[in-house]
Parts: structure tokens; C-alpha cells; sequence
């Protein structure tokens, strides 16, 4: 985290992007980043598993503590950037991300098989899309 806090305070950035929020490193720049005021962002580089626990969180660990002042809540990304529809369902049902905090930029047109398991198929665009009514795009 001092290390993380450090390399922030020297570069002064207006916005962090990392595709590895997840980890310990990641878990550690967003939290330095959010003392620090700074935007952050996570890319999806790969697949989001409907089980893989650094995405399933229930809206109690999401929201800001009641009971300590300085708890403002899981250190998620300000904006999530993802691949398809699919994984911005999953993060807003399942991980209960607030609506405005997941964009598609990479949209894959989805083919389920006979199985039920979803192959990628062919790309669809690639744009960044507005957050939500309320807010610019990103």
C-alpha cells in the first residue's frame, strides 16, 4: 500500500487504468488511488468466471460502512471497461457493481451451444458507450 501510495503521490495522475484491479497490487493502487481522489479504471483482459470470487460481492461489502467514517466501501474501480454484455450482467447481478460503474468497449456477439457454455463470435463494434443518463462518457 506505501509503495502503491508513493508511486501515486510522485506521478500525480489524473486517472488510473490497470487491467489487474482484482489482485493485490490492483486492490492496493484503487484504494490509494480513491484516498488520493484519483479516477481509476479496470480493463476486462480475459474471461470473468461466473464463480471467480474477486468479482462476486454482495451490496453490503459494496456500500461505505455505517459504522466507520472512513470505509468507503469495496475499492472497485470509478469505471469498469468490459467485453460484452455478458460479463456487465454478471458484474451488476451477481457482483453487485452500481449502475454507470460497468461500459462495454468490446462488444462480441455471443453463440451458446447445445451445453449451455457460451463461445465467442464474431465482434460486434468496439466503442466506449455512455456510463448511464446521468453522467459524460468516458
Amino acid at each position: 500500500m506505501d509503495e502503491a501510495g508513493a508511486a501515486l503521490d510522485y506521478l500525480q495522475p489524473s486517472a488510473v487504468l490497470t487491467y489487474a484491479e482484482a489482485g493485490g497490487w490492483g486492490r492496493a493502487i484503487m484504494l490509494e488511488a480513491r484516498r488520493r481522489g484519483i479516477t481509476t479504471i479496470g480493463a476486462q483482459h480475459g474471461f470473468i468466471y461466473r464463480h471467480w470470487l474477486n468479482y462476486l460481492h454482495e451490496p453490503d461489502e459494496m456500500a461505505p460502512s455505517s459504522g466507520n467514517a472512513s470505509d468507503a466501501g469495496f475499492p472497485r474501480p470509478t469505471s469498469t471497461l468490459l467485453f460484452d454484455g455478458f460479463a456487465e450482467e454478471h458484474l451488476r447481478r451477481n457482483g453487485h457493481f452500481p449502475e454507470g460503474s460497468v461500459l462495454i468497449y468490446d462488444f462480441l456477439e455471443g453463440q451458446e451451444t447445445e451445453s449451455g457454455s457460451t463461445l465467442e463470435g464474431p465482434r460486434r463494434f468496439t466503442s466506449v458507450m455512455v456510463r448511464d443518463s446521468n453522467q459524460s462518457s468516458v
